[in-house]
């Protein structure tokens, strides 16, 4: 629900040209995650969608807001782990195609039988533009709540309308 409000918001204000044209951008995309550190111990491998905002400052740099819905399928017979992420950030083109990026925001939790956990989140990355419709990025993702750190590296494919 979260993923399609963004959606919803964000593909009404998307305006024609570029990714790094000013204005306001829309994007879906799909990712695959693997799990790292503790996470790692209850799932091998992660598959999701998103949802992504860019509103574009100059040619250069550009405020995000993403949501999506990963599940971290569990190992060993363990129940997969629902994860909603929601987060605002920055990406900054260092070069032609090249971008850098960083996150901020909350993820929440869900496995059966257990309450949900909602915790701090950020990521950094960084990617590579393929064409004016096409990225894909590589982030490092971590969660925290009391001391206990979930963290997983993403591949995502993004389509830009």
């Amino acid at each position: 629900m979260i993923a399609a409000f963004t959606a919803a918001s964000f593909a009404t204000f998307a305006q024609e040209g570029g990714s790094t044209t000013k204005g306001f951008k829309f994007s879906v995309g799909a990712n695959a995650a693997l799990p790292i550190g503790d996470l790692a111990d209850f799932s091998s491998f992660g598959a999701g969608v998103d949802v992504q905002g860019q509103y574009w400052f100059s040619d250069k740099v550009a405020a995000t807001l993403d949501a999506g819905f990963t599940s971290l399928f569990g190992k060993d017979g363990a129940d997969a782990t629902s994860l909603i992420p929601v987060r605002a950030g920055i990406r900054y083109m260092v070069a032609d195609k090249f971008y850098l990026s960083g996150k901020v925001g909350m993820g929440s939790f869900k496995t059966k039988g257990f309450d949900a956990t909602t915790a701090f989140g950020w990521a950094a990355g960084a990617g590579y533009q393929i064409s004016s419709n096409i990225d894909l990025g590589l982030t490092f993702d971590s969660y925290t709540k009391d001391s206990q750190t979930n963290s997983m590296v993403n591949l995502r494919v993004g389509y830009t309308f």
